[in-house]
């Protein structure tokens, strides 16, 4: 389990909050939103961004600040869904 040992990243309360933080404040990622789970040696993160891109940045990072473990990467993209028309308003 991560925090265990001497040589191991801290308890996972703290390293939940510390990637929080990072996801927060690095700059490929920038979103507050996302929920982060540890579990064992896996790092769960949960949540919306808005691109593809991002998604995969929330997964550079989380593998930056805790080399070596598995990440699970369960954030969503939803869909960007066209207008169907004009948009109408009243007067």
């Amino acid at each position: 389990m991560i925090g265990d040992s001497p040589g191991d990243p801290p308890a996972p309360e703290y390293l939940a909050e510390h990637l929080r933080s990072a996801f927060a404040t690095d700059r490929r990622v920038h979103e507050q939103g996302l929920e982060v789970t540890i579990i064992g040696k896996t790092i769960v993160v949960r949540g919306t961004v808005s691109t593809p891109a991002l998604r995969d940045a929330v997964d550079e990072v989380a593998r930056d600040v805790v080399p070596g473990v598995d990440v699970v990467n369960d954030v969503d993209v939803p869909p960007n869904v066209e207008p169907d028309g004009a948009e109408e308003l009243d007067r």
